[in-house]
């Protein structure tokens, strides 16, 4: 049975870090229940909404950037903390989603998002004098639309607006 929806938890109230969140009695039992739950998922095809995807990249940034957790774990156990937090403070009205399909949408999305920083990064390390965000916002739209003929718009830009300052996708100053 999957975990019960904490819909009740707002964005604000997300937790920076998942070894932060506190546990009854200090023990690890529910962790353990919500990675249990998780693993039995039922694999459904079900759309992703731009607010899971948010909660999906808080989810992986939070556990990835864990230094209590650390990057010395198997990558199913990784992913199934992701999951295991994802499902924890996923949106209300939102379907539990099994560590593979966490995952899975993750690196869908990925590439995209890393074709983005880039494109952005130049912008932004490259502006004129005068430019703004917006003005670089918008080079970098013009940009991804004129990449690739089958490109659209950039369908995760709200994604970017979360982690554009995140170490990764932050733009680096040229010297």
């Amino acid at each position: 049975m999957p975990p019960p929806n904490q819909s009740q938890h707002t964005s604000s109230q997300f937790p920076q870090h998942s070894s932060q969140i506190s546990l009854a009695d200090d023990d690890d039992d529910g962790v353990e229940e919500v990675v249990k739950s998780t693993a039995k998922v039922k694999e459904t095809k079900t759309m992703w909404t731009p607010d899971e995807d948010i909660f999906l990249v808080k989810a992986w940034y939070n556990t990835s950037t864990d230094s209590i957790i650390g990057n010395q774990q198997k990558r199913k156990d990784f992913w199934e903390k992701i999951a295991a937090y994802y499902n924890e403070w996923r949106p209300e009205g939102t379907v539990a989603r099994s560590y593979s399909q966490v995952k899975n949408h993750y690196y869908k999305i990925n590439p995209d998002i890393n074709k983005w920083a880039g494109i952005y990064n130049n912008f932004w390390s490259n502006r004129v004098s005068g430019q703004d965000d917006d003005d670089v916002l918008e080079a970098a739209k013009r940009a991804w639309r004129n990449d690739d003929p089958k490109n659209k718009d950039f369908k995760f830009l709200h994604v970017w607006n979360i982690i554009q300052t995140c170490e990764n996708w932050t733009p680096q100053q040229m010297s």
